[in-house]
């Protein structure tokens, strides 16, 4: 029996990697034909921030700016999803700093209008070793699924604090929750809860991949009709790569 399963699960990996070499394949496609007009808009967006005249406008111009930026890279995340993982990046980088980004640019989604939102994060959080633009991929999909969970009304709750040697960002919605047996594969590629088939089911499977990356890991808590909470958890390491146990920026 226990061959017979260790089988199945190798079976299963798999077919897993198959998929997600198809995911990568078909990506590389849609990657090109989304390219040229996203460079276009990108112009666009240049010339109408030279020619703003007031400070708002400027404001919103650079966070489209950041959206088609992140289109961009998400598209070349997707298209890495099902090659080998390669070292791109690092930084010594602010968590704190990317989830309050991340909540600023969520503000400006329609599903957004009429929520409660609660950010509560240690102003103490330590830097980390970090892919940038990844997390923020990462604190973006999860942010989203809360807003569908909510459809319009609830509360979103974004909390920041150490230990342990991790830094945990947990993100809590109000939402319509999750069953169980939706729990347990709520991380699989193309496995989604939301109504209609709208999600692609890739968003939090992209997520724990990233995270994974980075040496961490990604949970969920959830009761059906009582929302849901995602906790990512990131370890804290110096700019040698070497993990801090205490949780302390060098030179504290």
């Amino acid at each position: 029996r226990r061959k017979a399963q260790e089988l199945s699960q190798m079976r299963y990996h798999a077919i897993q990697r198959e998929r997600m070499a198809t995911i990568g394949q078909m990506a590389a496609g849609i990657a090109h034909e989304i390219d040229n007009p996203m460079a276009s808009l990108f112009s666009l967006v240049q010339v109408l921030r030279a020619s703003a005249h007031d400070e708002e406008t400027k404001a919103q111009l650079s966070m489209m700016q950041q959206c088609i930026d992140r289109i961009s890279k998400t598209v070349r995340e997707i298209v890495d999803f099902g090659r080998p993982v390669r070292d791109e990046d690092w930084k010594y980088g602010d968590v704190g700093r990317i989830v309050e980004d991340t909540v600023r640019l969520l503000r400006y989604d329609r599903r957004a209008r009429g929520l409660q939102v609660s950010t509560e994060l240690d102003p103490n959080l330590p830097k980390t070793m970090l892919i940038e633009h990844q997390l923020q991929q990462v604190f973006v999909n999860v942010m989203i699924n809360a807003l569908d969970a909510m459809g319009g009304s609830g509360t979103l709750t974004v909390r920041g604090w150490r230990a342990d040697g991790m830094i945990e960002v947990a993100v809590t919605d109000t939402g319509v929750g999750m069953r169980p047996e939706q729990i347990q594969h709520v991380f699989e590629p193309f496995y989604t809860t939301k109504a209609g088939r709208k999600g692609t089911g890739l968003g939090l499977a992209v997520s724990y991949n990233i995270i994974q990356r980075h040496g961490g890991a990604i949970r969920v808590q959830s009761e059906a009709g009582k929302g849901s909470t995602f906790v990512v958890s990131l370890p804290i390491r110096g700019p040698d790569g070497e993990k801090n146990a205490t949780g302390k920026n060098p030179g504290d």
